[in-house]
């Protein structure tokens, strides 16, 4: 549903009181697509349109194609929410109520598959009904992408200015990708930030596109210019000869720009004064390098000029690094230079905070606006408690405060805010909204400008205690009472004042610290000339300011100079650095382990803590998650939580035939010495050992991965599938040779072969790790000894003995029954079981649990007749093969024997890689059936004999046409392949060596 796209076809009839069916007389045809009834004089008289039969009628039946109906009204919008019942016929297309006097629209929709309406209500003055639109165009299109990016939700009023679709789109970058040159110039007359970044990553490396990027690759020059008036950027690959391209206002802009960049060179005041003339609405001025103007008289040092920029609002890039913004040798040598000029310019964080200010780039008070931006700074600057915080948010990158002088409210923000609310912290973007239009008078701007410092605080306290923007550290218990009091004080005392009032009558209780917390420095903001009033309060509440001064204030300012580090990306930070409130606040941020959300001081202290790198500590700072571990296979929803164990030392019979019942029974006896999962689980909690003895296929392997996902709560663990490890075993066989090892060198070890075979190489991960293993909460799962025998069977003995050793955590090994003798022999206190064989009943739960996965349905009877025909009761391998066959219908009924089935089973896979040659090989390779078979017979000889004896035992003519050659290689996407040079059916395509994945 496009309702911006230029093609549709749309009619406009104005409203009849007299006669409701003048809809009908005025339609030219039946292809309409948008259809307007304007000057409806109210939201009564638009139902009684839509609610009459005629009206729905010819709506519903004539015009099959219409995808919007526009009702404009000449009066508020009432009462459009409890009536939307009265539409609900029309709820195929997107209906529309638009106010000519509140400049508000309110539509309703319903996306696919929705059974209720959405409502979306935007608010912008003068901007063309073409804009809001193409907004709610873009809105409808996020919500039915049903995307959890999405970040607005229905029934809420749009800023258009902030939205933000499920790509991360804003409007003027939608419109750019439309190539829609009227509609960015309409975007353009909003508060819309230009400069708006869309990630990507390219080569592994993380970039960003602008609207202008976008518009220069599609070569739309038009749209280029009207982006580079607007204080854009230039694009990234803009090169000066390819300028000439462009038609001439982009050749002339740059010229603009060129001589900008030469006057400060030369220090050439006047020429540097005739080119603000010529474009009095950039505030960078950046040259093809995207360096601001600014920036570079800072590095040319050339003060007057600098001087004069400043007075002309040009301010530094968005994106301009925090140290040369911030040089103190230039801000030093400006007053040695000359004092009165040091003294005339804004401190450095004022034309920070003024280049992180949007506003409308084609206002034609643009200047105006920007110098009330600055005198509201500078205004709030002068006041002590204020100052410190106005540099916190300077320093911070992501920062930015967006101006509507158009507004008096920002309720259009938020439907859930009072009426007359001038500002708004918006957490999640680290953007403050300000309805600025109060901010232009001198009787008004007071008012604004203490909601400006108010949402200041808010943002400030996110940054200096990150404790829900509550003026106290994470964990203090102490302040926290202290403050709960402060809250009950003020309670009792609001009457007193109406800042203070209105907290406890707008907002509920659970927000009444965070909004006491910021009426400091909105009372001293708004009563800044003032200066009795300011006494008189500083009486009345003193309790609340005193706590400001000696709790808030001393953190705000440590806060300063550490921000002021952690803004040059350069520096390294470590966790003695973090202020007090900071160390609180990493302590009890969470990191995501193994599906898991931990939070940090529930396993490390602070000496562990001061491991933690730069970058991570950034990461954490700014709002994101550490991720430690890989997730586990969730496989809880299977039969392998009904399993049973039985002890190997168990010898007497396990299963009997019922001849009365035909089925097989679990003995009495059997059942007594038998274990559900539960019970293991909390018996290997004290033997620390468990040892999994059964043969292939009996389900070794996926009950270990049940048993991890099972008991993962707040303990390290790892699935060991030792096939894949066995470079590092021949690296690390000889390490537990040495004689009266150390504790320490047992342990460096033990810990340096398991981060290896983990794959952890992180530095806060291996220290995570590390100090769990150390702490027994670490839980091993060894699948497969079996597979690593004779070889390296007694350097895995070997491992888990010592790691026994060192600490208490838990080992679960899992092999074929052979190997159970020596690892019981040669391990203390390891408990054995294998697993209990299914009853006749169990298969038959078996089969209809895998038949419910696969969503079919087989005859049992014939697979019943198998199962009991081969006695198959506890091989999970071979139950899952006959169920396959009989899906396939391939199941050998009549002489079945194990050889027969596998022989089926093998027959059948072959048929279909043969079938898929297409989708296996690019080169229209055909693979006969033969061929697989002898590959597959090579691999099987190749498994049971080594070196000579394989070469002598199997010789054919693609043994001896091929380069054979078996690998382990574990970076081969951690399978065993056969490599054959030559051969053309293979998974990699290098033209060299070719493999093929078993």
């Amino acid at each position: 549903m496009d309702i911006t796209n230029s093609s549709i076809s749309s009619i406009t009839v104005e409203y009849n009181d007299q006669n409701v069916n003048f809809i009908q007389n005025q339609i030219p045809n039946n292809k309409i697509n948008s259809f307007e009834i304007s000057k409806c004089p109210s939201t009564d008289e638009a139902f009684k349109i839509i609610s009459n039969d005629s009206f729905r009628s010819t709506i519903l039946q004539k015009f099959p194609s219409l995808i919007a109906l526009r009702i404009k009204i000449e009066n508020n919008l009432e009462k459009i929410e409890v009536r939307k019942t009265e539409f609900q016929e029309l709820s195929k297309f997107l209906l529309s109520f638009e106010s000519m006097t509140e400049n508000q629209i309110v539509v309703f929709f319903k996306n696919e598959g929705s059974e209720e309406f959405f409502k979306l209500s935007l608010l912008n003055n003068n901007v063309p009904t073409l804009v809001k639109y193409f907004a709610i165009n873009f809105m409808i299109e996020a919500l039915n992408n049903k995307n959890d990016k999405i970040l607005f939700c229905s029934n809420q009023k749009f800023d258009l200015s902030t939205l933000i679709n499920n790509s991360y789109r804003n409007l003027l970058i939608e419109a750019v990708h439309k190539n829609d040159l009227k509609l960015v110039q309409e975007i353009l007359k909003l508060p819309i930030d230009v400069n708006w970044k869309i990630y990507k990553e390219v080569k592994g490396k993380v970039d960003f596109d602008l609207a202008i990027d976008i518009a220069w690759s599609r070569r739309n020059f038009q749209i280029v210019y009207e982006l580079l008036n607007a204080n854009s950027m230039y694009p990234k690959d803009f090169k000066e000869e390819e300028k000439e391209e462009a038609f001439d206002d982009i050749k002339n802009f740059y010229e603009i720009s060129k001589d900008m960049f030469e006057a400060i060179q030369s220090n050439n005041k006047d020429k540097v004064l005739k080119v603000l003339e010529k474009k009095p609405y950039l505030r960078y001025f950046f040259n093809k390098s995207n360096t601001s103007a600014i920036k570079f008289a800072v590095r040319e040092k050339t003060f007057e000029i600098y001087q004069i920029l400043c007075e002309h609002n040009v301010t530094y890039g968005p994106d301009e690094p925090f140290k040369e913004i911030c040089d103190p040798d230039f801000l030093k040598q400006i007053s040695n230079y000359n004092s009165s000029i040091a003294k005339s310019l804004p401190e450095y964080h004022i034309m920070v905070l003024l280049s992180k200010s949007v506003l409308s780039q084609n206002d034609v008070n643009f200047h105006e606006r920007l110098n009330s931006i600055k005198n509201a700074f500078k205004s709030l600057n002068l006041i002590l408690e204020i100052k410190p915080v106005l540099q916190i948010l300077a320093f911070d990158k992501k920062t930015k405060f967006i101006f509507d002088f158009t507004q008096n409210s920002i309720v259009y923000m938020n439907p859930a805010l009072r009426e007359l609310t001038k500002a708004a912290y918006i957490p999640d973007k680290h953007h403050i909204q300000i309805a600025a239009k109060m901010l232009l008078e001198d009787e008004t701007k007071n008012e604004t400008q203490a909601s400006l410092a108010h949402e200041c605080y808010h943002f400030g306290f996110d940054l200096v205690f990150m404790n829900e923007r509550l003026p106290y550290e994470n964990g203090d218990e102490k302040n926290q009472k202290k403050f709960q009091n402060l809250i009950e004080e003020c309670k009792n005392l609001q009457a007193s004042e109406p800042i203070i009032k209105e907290i406890f009558e707008i907002y509920k209780s659970p927000a009444f610290g965070r909004e006491l917390a910021v009426r400091v420095p909105h009372m001293l903001a708004f009563y800044q000339n003032n200066p009795e009033k300011i006494k008189e309060l500083k009486k009345i509440f003193k309790n609340l300011f005193d706590y400001h001064e000696k709790n808030v204030m001393p953190e705000i300012k440590a806060a300063v100079e550490f921000y002021k580090k952690f803004a040059d990306e350069s520096n390294e930070i470590n966790f003695k650095d973090l202020t007090k409130p900071l160390k609180a606040a990493v302590k009890h941020s969470f990191v995501d382990f193994q599906e898991k959300s931990l939070k940090i001081l529930e396993v490390f202290d602070d000496q562990m803590l001061e491991n933690l790198s730069s970058k991570q500590i950034k990461k954490i700072l700014d709002g994101q998650k550490l991720k430690i571990g890989k997730n586990l296979e969730n496989i809880q929803n299977t039969f392998y939580k009904l399993r049973k164990f039985i002890n190997t030392e168990f010898k007497g019979e396990i299963l009997e035939y019922k001849k009365e019942e035909q089925k097989y029974k679990v003995t009495g006896l059997a059942k007594e010495n038998t274990k559900n999962i539960d019970e293991i689980i909390a018996e290997v909690e004290s033997s620390k050992i468990f040892i999994l003895p059964d043969a292939a296929g009996a389900g070794k392997s996926t009950t270990m991965k049940f048993l991890a996902w099972k008991i993962k709560e707040k303990n390290w663990i790892s699935v060991i599938d030792l096939k894949r490890h066995l470079k590092i075993y021949e690296t690390y066989k000889n390490s537990f040779l040495k004689s009266n090892p150390t504790k320490k060198e047992d342990e460096n070890i033990i810990l340096k072969i398991l981060l290896e075979i983990l794959s952890i190489s992180d530095d806060f991960e291996i220290l995570f790790f590390s100090h769990l293993f150390t702490n027994g909460r670490v839980i091993l799962f060894f699948d497969g000894v079996d597979e690593i025998a004779p070889k390296y069977e007694n350097f895995f003995i070997n491992l888990i003995i010592n790691i026994k050793k060192l600490t208490n955590i838990q080992q679960w090994i899992a092999t074929r029954p052979q190997h159970e003798k020596d690892i019981k022999e040669k391990v203390e206190h390891g408990i054995a079981y294998k697993f209990l064989p299914f009853d006749s009943k169990e298969v038959n739960l078996f089969i209809t649990k895998y038949m419910r996965f696969k969503n079919i349905n087989l005859d049992l009877k014939s697979i019943e007749t198998v199962i009991e025909n081969l006695k198959i009761y506890e091989n999970v391998l071979m139950l899952t093969m006959i169920i396959e066959l009989q899906i396939a219908g391939k199941l050998p009924i009549e002489n079945i024997n194990q050889y027969s089935l596998y022989e089926a089973m093998v027959e059948m896979k072959i048929d279909i890689v043969a079938d898929k040659g297409s989708l296996v090989n690019r080169d229209a390779y055909t693979v006969s059936k033969m061929t697989l078979w002898e590959i597959h017979q090579i691999y099987a000889f190749k498994l049971l004999f080594e070196g000579e004896k394989f070469e002598n035992f199997y010789s054919n003519k693609i043994l001896k046409s091929q380069n054979f050659h078996y690998s382990d290689d574990e970076n081969e996407k951690e399978s065993k392949f056969v490599k054959f040079e030559n051969f053309q059916m293979f998974k990699k395509w290098s033209r060299e060596n070719y493999w093929l994945e078993w």
